[in-house]
């Protein structure tokens, strides 16, 4: 874990595929990242918080994982993404709480949009008190599709990016 006196910016990262031997530290971020939604949310069960180490190891053998890097080889982040009838699910956005706010998320999915030149459309969800989260995705040519209550506390956010700007759809879920 990096020492909160170190700062770090999106210039300081390199962003490679994940490997097998990254996911430990995956989820060790993965759950300090999503900790405080635990508490906001008010479910320390969140699915984020119970995935094991083999799920994210089957995640990087069967989905597009990405890491960022920091200058000293520590991963700092992490996004998963799966391509499924032209659409690209982005899945656990992730970045170390010291290494928040500084570029890490942005660069970690401008990468993985890159990585899928051929998708149709982008989508992904997210807790609709994650206002840093809504911001990132808005900024990022996200648009709130619809919303699905869980719970009292808990309602999804899901958003969604065409790769062609005139497209207003929503991904095909197959036949």
């Amino acid at each position: 874990m990096r020492d909160n006196r170190t700062m770090i910016t999106s210039r300081d990262i390199a962003i490679r595929d994940a490997r097998a031997d990254d996911a430990a530290a995956i989820l060790a971020i993965q759950r300090r990242a999503f900790a405080p939604a635990a508490l906001r949310y008010a479910d320390p069960a969140l699915p984020p918080l119970v995935e094991r180490v083999d799920e994210v190891e089957r995640d990087i053998v069967g989905q597009s994982v990405l890491v960022a890097e920091d200058a000293d080889g520590s991963v700092v982040g992490s996004v998963r993404g799966r391509l499924q009838y032209g659409c690209v699910h982005v899945g656990r956005l992730v970045v170390e709480p010291t290494a928040q706010r500084r570029g890490v998320a942005t660069r970690l999915m401008r990468e993985l949009e890159a990585r899928f030149p051929d998708a149709e459309r982008f989508e992904l969800f997210t807790g609709g008190m994650n206002e840093p989260g809504m911001g990132l995705y808005l900024k990022l040519g996200y648009r709130e599709t619809r919303r699905e209550r869980l719970s009292d506390l808990l309602e999804l956010v899901h958003m969604s990016k065409a790769a062609d700007p005139d497209d207003h759809g929503q991904c095909d879920e197959g036949a």
